[in-house]
């Protein structure tokens, strides 16, 4: 018969006694995050020990190994296969309603149950080279670069370098239609991009390759049946296998970022110039004002001096009109005569003082001058004989 014995004490085998193999061994503890998977070799049964304390088997049971609990996070899924051969999933997401969510987000595997692993490709030409295990799959967006070959219609063999930027959306539909999510993704890109580019030339290519390579893999269903969603696709770099077809593209690249950047600095040498026209008519535009304003003080000015000189005149055209001469007085109009005579011998005066003082000199001939004395008062006066004593 079998028997355990647990410390601690002193054990002394009988004569007859044998110490199985494995020798003594230490118990195990059970908490919440591990638990004990155990054979009875009796009926070849396995059970899982989760209740929490130390641990010892009984006799005819075997430790098969100390289980780790799962736990999920809030993005996380993994995929589980029971005895016969079921599927079922375990979710961290809480959102979702129980009979999706499964055992998530913190379970123990049960006996006899597994997880299932996805072998994803993971080298630049997803040919299967080196690949990664997947248990717990990641719903967050995530990247991944592919590159290959493809060719023009003008018979151009380019090779093209692309990111994909995508995420699981049903990691139910996702299992069951592939193991290989992302060279499966790529594989069918490949084949939509070089159909898309075989039917342009190089020079279409170069002038919107992002579009062409976005319309060739984004409106598709092909991702969306096998639960991924391909967020975008850019390219990252091509170039020609032909090394001299390479050398040409370079060439047209660079002609092109030349005619890009004086694109860009004559751009520059506007946008200074018309700042500059922008202040100068700024400028102007406060002259302007300034004119304005100016002009408006002088009409006031000149206004209010006008007035004055109206007035002064008008008093003076009064007096001389209220003045009496031979018995009479002399009348507004022969005032306005006498005001005029007066003004113009003014005028006379002022260009004779203009040219006594000035620099120039005038010479006038006797035949030429018409010089005479205007006679101040509009009417003839009587002669008086003067005679002396």
């Amino acid at each position: 018969s079998l028997r355990i014995e647990k410390g601690p004490k002193r054990v002394i085998p009988d004569p007859l006694d044998e110490v199985l193999e494995g020798g003594k061994q230490r118990a195990v503890i059970i908490d919440k995050h591990n638990a004990v998977l155990v054979r009875d070799t009796s009926t070849a049964e396995l059970s899982l020990v989760s209740e929490h304390g130390l641990f010892w088997p009984k006799p005819y049971e075997q430790i098969i190994e100390v289980r780790k609990k799962i736990i999920l996070e809030q993005y996380e899924t993994v995929v589980c296969k029971d005895n016969t051969g079921r599927f079922y999933y375990a979710s961290g997401d809480m959102t979702l309603p129980e009979e999706l969510r499964g055992p998530g987000p913190d379970f123990f595997l049960p006996p006899h149950h597994e997880l299932v692993t996805a072998s994803w490709s993971t080298d630049l030409h997803m040919n299967h080279d080196t690949f990664e295990e997947i248990e717990r799959f990641d719903s967050r967006p995530r990247n991944m670069n592919y590159e290959f070959e493809c060719r023009t219609l003008d018979n151009v063999s380019l090779l093209v370098d692309v990111t994909f930027f995508w995420k699981i959306l049903d990691v139910k539909a996702m299992i069951e239609c592939t193991k290989d999510a992302p060279g499966d993704t790529c594989t069918h890109a490949r084949s939509m991009i070089m159909a898309e580019i075989s039917r342009i030339k190089l020079m279409d290519f170069l002038g919107c390759f992002n579009e062409i390579i976005r319309n060739a893999c984004l409106k598709d269903n092909f991702y969306n049946e096998r639960g991924i969603d391909l967020l975008s696709v850019e390219v990252l770099r091509f170039s020609c296998t032909s090394s001299e077809t390479d050398k040409v593209l370079q060439e047209i690249i660079k002609e092109t970022c030349d005619r890009l950047k004086f694109k860009e600095r004559q751009k520059g040498e506007n946008e200074v110039a018309l700042e500059r026209l922008e202040g100068e008519i700024a400028e102007e535009t406060v002259k302007r004002d300034l004119i304005e304003v100016k002009k408006s003080h002088m009409k006031i000015e000149a206004k209010i001096e006008g007035e004055a000189e109206g007035i002064e005149i008008a008093e003076f055209l009064n007096r001389v009109a209220s003045t009496e001469f031979n018995g009479s007085s002399i009348g507004m109009k022969h005032a306005l005569s006498i005001f005029e005579n007066i003004k113009k011998m003014d005028f006379q005066l002022e260009s004779i003082n203009a040219l006594t003082n000035g620099t120039a000199n005038l010479t006038v001939m006797p035949s030429k001058a018409n010089l005479n004395v205007g006679n101040p008062l509009p009417y003839p006066v009587n002669k008086t004989s003067v005679y002396s004593d």
